[in-house]
């Protein structure tokens, strides 16, 4: 195994700033085009002050980012937060994830891993823009800190020793709403894994849990008992006896989030 230990050893960022960034709501001034933001993050422990600009860079981001396209599966927000991140420091090297991945984007230099969510909003009748209490997670809870091995695809693995692999990272996860018709940046929020109280070991646990509720095992445990409730349903009975070629369960939106960008929307 390649030992890149001088590599990946953490890069500062460089100048120092202040970290009182913890639960801030910027409201939209009246006429502004500026929008709202919530930010509420804690002082970074694995990235030497890395984290804390990393923070105030994708504020700048937010702040020059007019509209939020409306993509599907093509994820072009996390790749252009990915390239503006390799533009702002052009001395570590971003990489963008999978779109399934647990996180978006990641430096192993600077020992950060991001994650970047969208939502589309819609003007209320009475004024204002709706916000959903909770979004999906896709398959997982946002710790404040993961380890190499956890961010890095499993492919790239390799690359790194068993020390490195097992190093942590501090975790930001940003979320974005849009508007439904002009797709143009309403609000956003920057947080990491104290804001839903998610530690390292809860986030692992998360994982096993969505191991254990898709196996083969606990699928049967589910269906059997859906089966006694609604003996007559036929959806149940064919997706249980594996008559339906094109459709299977999947439950990788069982667990939702709360939305912190309702602290902004319900004026916290």
């Amino acid at each position: 195994m390649r030992n890149v230990k001088t590599a990946v050893a953490t890069q500062k960022i460089g100048r120092k700033v202040s970290n009182k960034i913890h639960g801030t709501i910027i409201a939209t001034p009246k006429g502004s085009k500026v929008p709202s933001s919530y930010v509420q993050v804690v002082k970074g422990t694995c990235s030497k002050g890395n984290k804390e600009e990393v923070v105030l860079a994708l504020k700048d981001f937010f702040s020059n980012t007019p509209f939020i396209p409306a993509t599907g599966f093509k994820d072009s927000h996390s790749t252009n937060i990915t390239a503006f991140l390799n533009r702002r420091f052009p001395n570590l090297k971003w990489k963008k994830n999978a779109s399934q991945s647990p996180f978006d984007c990641y430096s192993v230099e600077a020992r950060i891993a991001t994650e970047h969510k969208t939502k589309t909003v819609e003007v209320k009748k009475l004024g204002g823009y709706g916000c959903s209490k909770y979004v999906p997670g896709n398959a997982s809870v946002y710790p404040k800190k993961a380890k190499v091995k956890d961010v890095v695809p499993e492919n790239e693995h390799k690359n790194y020793t068993e020390e490195e692999l097992d190093g942590f990272m501090d975790v930001i996860v940003t979320f974005a709403d849009r508007d439904s018709t002009t797709n143009a940046l309403v609000r956003y929020a920057i947080v990491d894994g104290t804001y839903w109280e998610i530690d390292y070991e809860t986030y692992k646990g998360c994982t096993e849990f969505y191991g254990l509720i898709n196996s083969d095992r606990v699928i049967k445990i589910i269906f059997a008992e859906l089966r006694c409730v609604a003996p007559r349903n036929k959806f149940i009975k064919r997706l249980a006896n594996s008559d339906l070629s094109k459709t299977k369960m999947d439950l990788r939106k069982l667990i939702q989030v709360e939305n912190p960008t309702r602290e902004i929307a319900n004026g916290k």
